[in-house]
């Protein structure tokens, strides 16, 4: 068996096709993407474990739970790859998220608890009049919640990867797309653990201490996108999506001042800058490249086998093992790293969705053509088919994720410049070109013409508009009065751009809007598949999704109808 001596990008080698020349593409992952703190106190997540230990860490991954030995297994892995001594006593221990705590206690007494209602859940400003079941939840929770914020205001906040038990056996197959990663739930709930206390915080008025959870919460999303790998990147994107829609300004007899929003607008600037999604991109090339060495390392071992991993792949069936008898891997390796050299260009939407277009949807006969008439037909219909599996689709609506969250971000700077002009003149723009009434509120007036930076905050990346206009419209209500609810609507999307001077939009025009869309169907959807973001009068941000309720987007528009 001929070896295999071309240099992947990032100076990855491709795996040989001889079974003891295989890549440790598991090591690579880590060299790639581990940051020098790993194991140092200057990464968050190394005090975490030392000091709450791995409980509600490594009890289960996202889709199954782990039997006792997988979990010490597990459990000594973190330890040993951070630095730590496996018999440490933790000293603190994480909360249970509170909605369990309340619909655990509605259980005891027969009862369900409606999660849906809008002030009635711990995720809305609450109080323990409405929640008395949380108590002690309320009385234990500030040590380990202050605690963790602290871990993650470090440098870095970030686990190890954890090799599964199977992948230790000498002939295991080691493909990378099931690696363990526990990390993805736990930083969920530590999200959602903040959430809640900002929530309760609202309600007692402590609005500097709801400012500081959502923060954190804004932290812990940037710092959990730096794993390089998809699923913890979109994890990321939704811990971010918990920190746009914390209600910060829900309590009337609290509201917020001039300087905590000045503060807020000051904080976001200072974040963590959000890791590439390049690097994600580079990190799912090592897991694809580490299934198509698995399947030349089953080539090695029989074409039938090589079929059978294929097969389990989502490949052709059995029947066609006699053709992985004569398999040219290079040709495999080079067709993924093409995709991937092209999704981590500096701009690589044209090239990148022209090749992935022409994995998905070949020209007619082109998959026969191929295979009868060139010499790579066969590679070519392997490495195509693994990339439409494991990639193709994904992509799209990964990119369309992230563009949605920069949307997001950039509302929620705009409704939080529209609540400081409100405090400055008692109320709402008045007149139709906001964007410049606020402009003020977005960069230094000194400066004279508005930076593009200004500029930016007005376009959605997936639906750009020049400079000038916009994708966000003002919804203006009677008298340019809003009502007073917190989840109150004050901005919505556009599906075209609209010069500054035109970006409003009357109460009735955001239900037609909704109804084309939507109920109706008699046009495409706005660039966000599903829904559109919508800021709130608690400078909050929202994924508004079009299946809501007519009378419930009524409601948050005003009219309760």
């Amino acid at each position: 068996m001929r070896m295999l001596t071309l240099l992947l990008t990032l100076c990855i080698a491709v795996p040989l096709a001889a079974e003891s020349e295989r890549v440790d593409y598991f090591k690579k992952l880590e060299e790639q993407t581990y940051p020098p703190e790993l194991a140092t106190d200057d990464n968050g997540f190394r005090m975490f474990i030392r000091q709450f230990g791995t409980a509600g860490y490594d009890t289960g991954s996202l889709w199954q739970p782990l039997s006792p030995e997988d979990i010490e297994f597990y459990r000594r892995q973190t330890y040993e790859k951070l630095g730590l001594d496996p018999d440490m006593t933790p000293t603190l221990t994480l909360p249970r998220e509170p909605h369990r705590i309340v619909s655990d206690f509605y259980t005891a007494k027969g009862e369900t608890y409606d999660y849906s209602h809008r002030d009635g859940n711990v995720y809305a400003p609450w109080t323990l009049e409405q929640f008395p079941m949380l108590a002690d939840w309320v009385n234990e929770i500030d040590e380990p919640l202050d605690a963790l914020a602290e871990m993650i205001r470090k440098p870095v906040f970030r686990a190890p990867f954890l090799q599964r038990p199977e992948w230790l056996e000498p002939d295991a197959y080691r493909n990378l797309i099931g690696i363990h990663l526990p990390e993805c739930r736990l930083y969920r709930e530590i999200a959602l653990l903040f959430h809640a206390r900002a929530m309760y915080r609202v309600g007692q008025g402590d609005l500097d201490g709801a400012i500081d959870d959502k923060l954190t919460i804004y932290r812990l999303g940037r710092q959990s996108a730096s794993s390089g790998l998809i699923v913890p990147y979109l994890v990321s994107i939704a811990i971010e999506g918990v920190a746009k829609a914390v209600h910060v300004d829900a309590n009337p007899v609290h509201p917020l001042t001039k300087e905590q929003i000045r503060r807020m607008l000051a904080d976001l600037d200072a974040l963590p800058p959000r890791t590439p999604l390049s690097v994600a991109y580079e990190g799912d090339r090592l897991c694809l490249l580490s299934v198509v060495q698995d399947m030349a390392v089953a080539h090695t071992r029989g074409g039938r086998e090589s079929a059978q991993v294929f097969s389990d792949f989502g490949g052709p069936p059995l029947f066609f093992a006699p053709l992985f008898t004569s398999i040219d891997w290079d040709v495999v390796y080079r067709r993924v790293n093409e995709i991937y050299d092209a999704a981590v260009e500096p701009q690589p939407r044209e090239r990148f969705s022209a090749l992935l277009e022409a994995v998905a949807k070949p020209a007619e006969g082109e998959y026969v053509a191929r295979f009868f008439m060139t010499r790579d037909g066969l590679e070519m219909l392997i490495a195509d088919r693994i990339i439409a599996l494991f990639f193709n689709g994904v992509h799209v609506a990964f990119e369309g994720v992230v563009e949605r969250s920069v949307c997001a971000e950039n509302m929620h700077r705009l409704v939080l410049a529209l609540k400081l002009y409100q405090l400055d003149h008692g109320g709402l723009p008045t007149g139709k070109n906001w964007p410049m009434d606020i402009k003020q509120y977005l960069c230094d007036a000194s400066l004279g013409e508005p930076s593009e930076r200004y500029y930016s905050y007005f376009s959605c990346p997936s639906n750009p508009s020049p400079k000038g206009m916009t994708t966000y419209a003002l919804v203006e209500y009677d008298g340019n009065v809003p009502p007073e609810h917190y989840e109150t609507i004050l901005l919505v999307e556009l599906v075209e751009p609209v010069p500054f001077d035109r970006a409003v939009l009357t109460v009735d025009e955001v239900l037609a809007l909704w109804r084309r869309y939507w109920r109706d169907r008699r046009e495409s959807p706005p660039p966000h598949p599903g829904g559109m973001n919508v800021a709130r009068q608690s400078g909050s941000v929202l994924f508004l999704q079009y299946t809501i309720d007519e009378r419930e987007l009524s409601r948050l528009l005003g009219r309760d109808e």
